[in-house]
Formats: structure tokens, C-alpha cells, sequence
């Protein structure tokens, strides 16, 4: 979603708002990739425009992005393109942290830890 938040015409994303207006001395992001992708951003292009604010990745996949069957899935069965992100996010991103989110009992989360740690281990960039 895009605001005009100085009543000029420009259009920012809240990302772009907080980023501007905090001080990177104090204040750094962590980036949601999976809820990024939902939201229609590119995280490849966060990273390239704000990398040097992201400290943090939440690493989530998502399949059937925009439809009624939209849901996280394992890393790597997913729509993001880790490999270009992973590029993208070297020397910035100091902590990785492998989640998924969806209600308690709706997947295994040892299998799916297992899993995703395995893809992401196994990915070359």
C-alpha cells in the first residue's frame, strides 16, 4: 500500500516512511520475507534499496500467491527466489531465522525445520 505522506504527490510505502525517518544508528529492520511476498513487494529490491537497514530475515515461503488456497509452506517449495535474495542480502543480514506461521497443529514443525534448514544449507548463490 502507497501513501502520500508528505501531501506532494510522492507515493511511499510505510517501509520506505520508517526507513526515512529513523535514525540507522538506532534503528534497524528485519525483513518478513514471506509476508513481504504476500504484500506484493520484492524483497530482492527491498534488500537492493534498504539492505543496509535489514539486519534480520524471517525466512517464509509462500505457494499460490493471491489465490484462495495462499498459504506458507516449507522453504524452498515455495514462490520466493532465495537464491537471488540470499545474493542480494550477503554481508547485510546478520541473523536468519527459518519460521512458519500458520495455526498450531496445522504441520510438523520438526519436519519442516528439518526441511527448510536442508534447502537453505544446500542452496548455492
Amino acid at each position: 500500500m502507497y501513501v502520500d505522506a508528505q501531501g506532494d504527490g510522492t507515493l511511499k510505502t510505510a517501509w520506505q516512511i520508517l526507513v526515512e525517518n529513523t535514525d540507522p544508528r538506532w534503528v534497524a529492520f528485519q525483513l518478513d520475507v514471506g509476508w513481504a511476498v504476500i504484500g506484493d513487494a520484492d524483497p530482492v529490491a527491498l534488500m537492493e534499496q534498504f539492505g543496509d537497514r535489514v539486519e534480520l530475515f524471517h525466512v517464509k515461503d509462500v505457494i499460490d500467491i493471491g489465490e484462495p488456497t495462499e498459504r506458507q509452506t516449507t522453504v524452498g517449495q515455495g514462490e520466493v527466489d532465495w537464491a537471488a535474495l540470499f545474493a542480494a542480502s550477503q554481508g547485510q543480514v546478520q541473523q536468519y531465522v527459518i519460521e512458519q506461521d500458520p495455526p498450531a497443529g496445522a504441520f510438523d514443525p520438526f519436519a519442516f525445520a528439518a526441511e527448510s534448514f536442508e534447502y537453505v544449507d544446500c542452496l548455492r548463490y
